[in-house]
């Protein structure tokens, strides 16, 4: 005989009881599991996505260079230039000393140099090309009847130095020395009025010597290749030389060529 489950429930009312209880209890099982997996689902694409964007920004963080001044470059400049030609004679001829001869002039360069760094500490050579045109004259009356006339030119001269400076982000200060050569021409004209007579001197002379200096440059972006900068520089050039002996006698002179020079510059560094 077959019994309905409502039979059996009467005739055995705790067995059903707890059947449905385990049905029941079996079931809110299954729709809370199912409640998780479904907030597992919607919630795995938003954190997939946050990992993933933190991921970028750490590779991101990696992978940009950090700046820096490190890197061959070549520079050009233009500024002015005032010297001092500082005679002590010993004449031959007249006696007497010589005013100071003072040329001054603008100053066009072009300079390439390659730079390395340690931490916040930049250094580096330097090679620089100088034209000049700086001329100064002077006239000195020996007597009455006899003058003479005399201009001094520095025509270019050459530079080698090294560079230090310190890292201040897009700034860079910086010192600097090293030695240089240049090129100085003098033209005198020594002139007789009694009798009329007159006498051309032309001497071209090298010289060498030291210079010293400071200066800074600014980065333009953050990748620094594009630097505009501004420098001082102290030039002495040892220019003794013998002066081409005129009618009238010649001196040999012990000089010092010093120059001041205020240079401004547009640099490009390759990184």
């Amino acid at each position: 005989m077959k019994l309905t489950y409502g039979q059996c429930c009467v005739m055995i009312p705790a067995s059903c009881h707890f059947g449905a209880v385990l049905r029941e209890t079996e079931t809110m099982k299954i729709a809370r599991f199912a409640a998780i997996i479904l907030a597992m689902m919607t919630a795995f694409p938003a954190l997939a996505a946050d990992t993933n964007a933190s991921g970028n920004r750490l590779r991101a963080l990696h992978s940009t260079p950090v700046a820096s001044w490190a890197g061959p470059y070549v520079e050009l400049g233009a500024g002015y230039t005032a010297g001092v030609l500082a005679d002590n004679p010993r004449p031959i001829g007249p006696s007497g000393t010589l005013a100071d001869l003072k040329p001054s002039g603008m100053d066009a360069f072009g300079r390439v140099g390659v730079n390395w760094q340690v931490r916040d500490l930049v250094f580096g050579p330097r090679i620089g090309f100088h034209y000049v045109d700086a001329s100064g004259s002077r006239e000195i009356a020996w007597s009455p009847t006899f003058s003479e006339r005399t201009t001094y030119s520095l025509k270019w001269y050459g530079t080698a130095d090294l560079l230090v400076g310190y890292d201040l982000g897009r700034f860079l200060p910086y010192v600097f020395g090293g030695g240089a050569v240049g090129q100085f021409n003098q033209v005198s004209t020594f002139t007789l009025t009694v009798p009329v007579f007159s006498s051309t001197t032309d001497t071209t002379v090298y010289g060498g010597g030291w210079r010293v200096g400071a200066g800074f440059k600014y980065a333009l972006g953050r990748e620094r290749n594009w630097l505009l900068g501004f420098e001082y520089a102290h030039t002495s050039f040892d220019v003794s030389s013998t002066a081409t002996t005129s009618t009238f006698g010649g001196f040999r002179a012990d000089r010092a060529f010093e120059i001041d020079s205020a240079l401004a510059s547009i640099t490009y560094r390759w990184n």
